[in-house]
Formats: structure tokens, sequence, C-alpha cells
């Protein structure tokens, strides 16, 4: 028997495989514009995650779709670009939900996109306690005021080696409790 008589359908009557899987593109592009991820894309049309990459990566075929531009025209696009220009919708729905909070009076709002759109961040600067600006961080000026301390402790600046002077300057308030550090200690 040659390859040429034989039945193309095979032999359980399909042509190479099980049907393809049918996925309504409008609906697709409402997960996506929801900003639905590809494993929830899958679980929606009950395919595999695999389905919907292989379909994502098959550039040739093209869908008609109505053009979002020119109401009642059709565009041909492929599966990811339907599913992109779902996303960006979804973003751009969301910005204008935003948009609109803000507008609103919704401070907290006006904050983040300040920090999202414009560059803007909360700065913290840290004080001595004269007022003048900490150069390092807080846990860095804490370890140096501890090495201080260890350094002090070893000298034994008081009567019976305990040091009198444990936290800043004399005359500054103990910010940090560590006088007791030093209480009924020797060298």
């Amino acid at each position: 028997m040659n390859i040429e008589d034989m039945d193309p359908r095979g032999r359980n009557g399909f042509l190479g495989g099980r049907p393809r899987l049918e996925i309504d593109l409008v609906e697709l592009e409402k997960l996506c514009a929801m900003q639905c991820t590809q494993p929830e894309i899958a679980a929606w049309f009950l395919c595999s995650v695999e389905s919907i990459e292989k379909r994502c990566k098959d550039r040739a075929t093209l869908y008609e779709v109505d053009d979002s531009e020119a109401p009642g025209q059709k565009i041909n696009l492929n599966f990811y670009e339907i599913m992109q220009r779902g996303y960006a919708r979804g973003k751009i729905s969301m910005r204008r939900q935003q948009i609109k909070m803000l507008n609103e009076g919704n401070g907290t709002m006006g904050v983040w996109l300040g920090k999202q759109y414009l560059g803007q961040k909360d700065i913290v600067i840290h004080a001595n306690p004269d007022g003048t600006a900490v150069e390092a961080n807080p846990v860095t000026t804490l370890l140096d005021r501890l090495v201080t301390l260890l350094e002090r402790r070893r000298e034994g600046g008081g009567a019976g080696g305990t040091p009198r002077i444990i936290d800043a300057l004399p005359g500054e308030p103990d910010s940090l409790g560590l006088a007791q550090l030093g209480e009924g200690e020797t060298t």
C-alpha cells in the first residue's frame, strides 16, 4: 500500500490531532483589559497555558477584529496583538479612574501619581539633637555611638573605671538610654 492510498484522516478519523480550540477574541480582549495573566486566560477558556502561549507566538495567523479607531471597520491582528490591545485599554482605564479620584480631591492618589509619573519622592532628613543634619543613616549613627562607648569604657573615664559621659556630649540628654550600660561595671 502506498502513502498516497492511505486515508488522510488517520486512525481516529481526525486530521492531525484534535480540532483547534475556538477562542472568543472579544472576550480575550476584555480579559486582557482586566490585566488577566496567561494562566487566568487559559483557565477561562478551559485550555492549557501552552495553548495560549502557542497562539501568542504564532504571528502569521491573523484574525479579523473591530477597529477601535474606526467603528464599523475591521482590521487584521494576530493573537498577541489582540492581547496587547486589551492590556493597553485596561491600563488606560485605570489611569482614567486614578485621575478621576485625583480630581475628586483624593490627596493620597495625588501623592502616588506624583511619585509614579513626576519623579517625586519622600525625603526624610534625620537631624542631630542640635538640629544639624545627620550625614549617615540612623543605623550607622547608632553603631558609631556604640563604638565610642566601648572606647570610653576601655579608657575608664570615671571613678572606678566607669565612663561619666555615655552618649553625645556633656550636658546633652541621653537620648538612647545608654547611660545605664556603664553602671556597676569596671574595665
